[in-house]
């Protein structure tokens, strides 16, 4: 059954060409490209059928046979190529990623597919500009305790440089607070840049502030229509160097965050949150590289081969704490290593969401110079 599905998955057009043209058979109406396009050219001289009528029905079989873009990204891992089996370092027993080269696709130690190395072919048009696919998640959990399997993507280029976190200087001494649930940069994620507005952004220590514009820049209606909320887990580690990428998801969804001896407005931290637009996890850009070649800590990702393969490496802020200090955060280097800083520093901010379950890719071939399209069912 199993493989039944995925052939009616990966044949749709040709399926639907052939049932329609069956139904019709005897009036000679339907070209050949009507089996894999589904644009249609229809003479009903010889039938009491309505043209109009055979292509709404074609249109609406062709869009609800579409794969997903969940579907499509495992299609495309699934394709039939050779599949590395590569072992990693991290505090699990063994863990091993699974490489499909030729996609440049991966099948983690936890059950998640993710693009990987220097430049794979994960380009996707979203709110009419470039934005590149993380990979396919499972279980997100939309707050409800719904939880699906769902696209994970990154805005190619940054929308500024921010604090994480400011704060008066009555508190932590004005170096902010290093719980994303209260952070300022997640704020003006999803509401200034959410609804596509200007605003007060924060720039530095003491509640230093600029003003910020995403009224071009933010997301439009119909981006706004492809995301819902998903919980992103606030787990933080002490340790700034040594941990590999599956340390690094393991921290995250933890409960390790900094234990307040002073209340500074966020204590008890969260240890997860749930919100529409976030940023990537250390995980995300830890396995974002070419792992059969770069299997390092984080601290050491600056290594030319690691940075080299990796086509997440961007000065930039992550969502992690460090549980160590009250205002700090871990980002990665323009170097290309992970560490954490303090949360009033100003790095690049790059925003993060998960698509609704329902997002199909509709066109385009992933590539930089025609990146998937994206619709919905």
């Amino acid at each position: 059954m199993k493989k039944i599905s995925k052939f009616i998955k990966n044949n749709y057009k040709f399926l639907i060409g052939v049932i329609v043209g069956l139904l019709l058979s005897g009036t000679g109406v339907y070209a050949a490209n009507t089996i894999y396009s589904k644009n249609v050219t229809y003479d009903n001289s010889n039938s009491g059928l309505s043209a109009t009528n055979v292509q709404d029905a074609l249109d609406e079989t062709y869009n609800k046979c579409m794969p997903t873009a969940v579907e499509k990204i495992i299609n495309l891992y699934e394709d039939g190529s050779s599949i590395n089996t590569v072992n990693i370092g991290g505090s699990t027993s063994n863990p091993q990623v699974k490489l499909n080269a030729t996609q440049g696709i991966m099948l983690d130690n936890n059950g998640d597919y993710r693009y990987y190395g220097a430049n794979p072919n994960n380009y996707v048009t979203f709110n009419d500009e470039t934005w590149r696919i993380i990979g396919a998640f499972n279980n997100v959990d939309d707050g409800t305790g719904k939880k699906e399997t769902r696209l994970k993507i990154i805005r190619d280029e940054s929308i500024g440089s921010y604090s994480w976190d400011s704060s008066a200087s009555t508190v932590n001494s004005g170096y902010g607070v290093n719980d994303w649930s209260k952070s300022d940069l997640m704020t003006e994620l999803n509401t200034l840049y959410y609804n596509s507005t200007s605003g007060t952004c924060y720039n530095g220590k003491n509640n230093a502030s600029t003003t910020c514009n995403f009224t071009s820049t933010g997301l439009d209606s119909t981006a706004r229509s492809m995301i819902d909320d998903a919980v992103y887990h606030l787990g933080g580690s002490s340790n700034a160097s040594g941990l590999y990428a599956d340390d690094y998801y393991n921290a995250e969804r933890g409960t390790t965050v900094y234990s307040c001896s002073t209340d500074d407005g966020a204590c008890p931290r969260a240890t997860t949150w749930t919100g529409k637009i976030g940023i990537m996890y250390p995980s995300d850009y830890a396995y974002a590289v070419d792992l059969s070649l770069c299997t390092k800590t984080g601290s050491n990702y600056n290594n030319s081969t690691c940075k080299s393969n990796d086509w997440l490496l961007y000065s930039q802020w992550t969502i992690m704490p460090a549980s160590s200090s009250a205002y700090s955060a871990f980002a990665v280097s323009s170097n290309g290593y992970v560490y954490s800083y303090i949360v009033d520093s100003t790095r690049a901010a790059r925003p993060v969401l998960y698509l609704k379950s329902d997002v199909t890719i509709v066109g385009g071939e992933g590539t930089s110079s025609n990146p998937y399209t994206l619709g919905t069912t």
